[in-house]
C-alpha cells in the first residue's frame, strides 16, 4: 500500500494520536492510493488531509457503533462513500452539491458530508443535511466540524455527534 507522501496537518496528527489508541474504533477495509486517486477523480476535489489519513489507516472503521463510509474499490455499495454519494445524487432525498461526499449517517436519516469545495489547510469542513427539512433541495446544512480529524475526533470522545 503507497501512503501519501504530503506531510499530515495538525488535526491528522492528533486524530491518528487518539485513534491509535481508543478502544471505542475498530478498523475497517484500508483505502490504497489508488482508491484515493479514485475519488478523487469521482468528486473532482482534493480530498481533505485528514479523510485521506482516515482512510488508509482506518477504512470504513466503525466508532462508538457508528460505521463511517470508505473508499476502498472493495468494499460493498452500502458502505461505499462513492456509491453512497451516487445514490443520494440520483436517488435519495438530498441532492448533493458538486465537492460534496457522504461520510457517514446519523442514524436518525440525515447525513454527514464533507463539503470538499471548501479548504483551509488542507482541510475541510463536515456539515449535517437534516432530513426533516422539505424540500431537500431548499435545506441548508449544518456546520459540525472545521475539518474531519476534528469531527472524528469529538465522536470518538463524546461517544456520538450532536
Amino acid at each position: 500500500m503507497s501512503k501519501r507522501k504530503a506531510p499530515h496537518s495538525p488535526i491528522a496528527l492528533k486524530m491518528m494520536a487518539v485513534l491509535d489508541k481508543s478502544t471505542r474504533l475498530t478498523r475497517g477495509v484500508l483505502a490504497t492510493e489508488q482508491d484515493l486517486r479514485l475519488a478523487e477523480q469521482f468528486w473532482t476535489i482534493k480530498l481533505p488531509k485528514s479523510y485521506a489519513v482516515f482512510q488508509q489507516k482506518y477504512g470504513n472503521a466503525t466508532i462508538c457503533g457508528d460505521e463511517f463510509f470508505g473508499v476502498a474499490e472493495s468494499l460493498p455499495v452500502h458502505i461505499n462513500a462513492i456509491d453512497q454519494t451516487a445514490h443520494e445524487n440520483i436517488r435519495g432525498m438530498f441532492k448533493l452539491p458538486c465537492g460534496y461526499f457522504v461520510v457517514l449517517q446519523d442514524g436518525r436519516g440525515g447525513l454527514y458530508t464533507v463539503n470538499g469545495n471548501k479548504r483551509v489547510n488542507g482541510e475541510s469542513p463536515v456539515v449535517h443535511w437534516e432530513h426533516e427539512f422539505e424540500p431537500p433541495e431548499l435545506q441548508k446544512p449544518r456546520l459540525v466540524a472545521r475539518s474531519f480529524g476534528a469531527f472524528v475526533l469529538r465522536l470518538e470522545r463524546q461517544g456520538y455527534i450532536d
